[in-house]
C-alpha cells in the first residue's frame, strides 16, 4: 500500500487534519474498531478438522484491518512529527527571546548605574554653575560699574573674554548632561518592549504544548 503523501495533512481551524475526507475523529475511531476487533476475534466461523479448527474468511478481514491500522500509524507519525517540528521551533524562539531580554536586563542596570553617576555629576555642575552665575553677575556689575562712571572704555578685552567663557562651560555641561538622560529613556523603551514580546510568548507556551500532548497522539500509538 501507498503512504499519504506528507503535503496532504495540514492542520485546519478546529484542530483536524484530513485526506479525502479522513479526519482525526475517524482515524480515533478506526483504531477503536481495531483494539475491539483484535480483543474479540474476527466473529469468523470455525470447524473442527484433522488439522485442527479452521477459521474461514479471515485474512480479507485482516489485511483491511492492517491497511486501515497503517495509514493510522502514518497520519499518526506525520503528526506527531509536525508537532514536534512547531515545539521545537517555538522553544528556541523562547529561549532567544529569554537571552535577549537578559542582555537587555543586563544593559539596563549598567545604563541606571551610569544614570546614577550622571545625577552625581549633575549636582557637582549644578555647583559650578551655581559658580559660575556668581561670577557672571560680578563681570556684569562690574560692568555696570564702569559704564555708571563713565570708564566703559577701559574695559579690558579679558574681562569679555572671562564672561564668553563663564556661559560655554555653564552650556556645555547642560547638554551632556541631556543627551545623557535621552539616551536612558530610549533604551529602557527598548527593554520594555522585549519584556511584552517574551510575556506574550509565554501566556501561549501552555495551550501549544496541550495541543503538542493531545491524548488522540497518546491513546492511539
Amino acid at each position: 500500500m501507498l503512504d499519504p503523501p506528507a503535503d496532504a495533512f495540514t492542520f485546519t481551524a478546529d484542530n483536524t487534519i484530513s485526506q479525502c475526507g479522513i479526519n482525526v475523529d475517524k482515524l480515533d475511531q478506526v483504531a477503536a474498531e481495531v483494539q475491539t476487533q483484535l480483543k474479540t476475534g474476527f466473529g469468523d466461523c470455525c470447524e473442527k478438522s484433522s488439522r485442527g479448527l479452521i477459521r474461514h474468511l479471515q485474512m480479507p478481514s485482516f489485511f483491511t484491518l492492517l491497511e486501515e491500522v497503517h495509514a493510522l500509524n502514518t497520519v499518526l507519525t506525520r503528526l506527531h512529527a509536525a508537532n514536534e517540528r512547531d515545539r521545537t521551533t517555538m522553544q528556541e524562539r523562547v529561549l532567544q527571546v529569554l537571552a535577549k531580554s537578559y542582555g537587555l536586563q543586563e544593559g539596563l542596570k549598567s545604563v541606571a548605574a551610569d544614570a546614577k553617576e550622571a545625577c552625581k555629576q549633575t549636582a557637582a555642575l549644578q555647583g559650578e554653575i551655581e559658580t559660575l552665575r556668581k561670577d557672571i553677575i560680578r563681570l556684569e556689575k562690574k560692568a555696570k560699574e564702569l559704564e555708571r562712571i563713565g570708564r566703559t572704555a577701559t574695559i579690558q578685552h579679558n574681562d569679555h573674554a572671562a564672561m564668553d567663557k563663564l556661559r560655554r562651560d555653564m552650556e556645555n555641561p547642560m547638554k551632556k548632561h541631556t543627551q545623557r538622560w535621552s539616551d536612558y529613556a530610549a533604551y529602557r523603551s527598548d527593554h520594555h518592549n522585549i519584556i511584552a514580546t517574551n510575556q506574550v510568548l509565554i501566556r501561549n507556551w501552555p495551550s501549544y504544548t496541550r495541543r503538542a500532548t493531545s491524548p488522540r497522539l497518546s491513546g492511539t500509538t
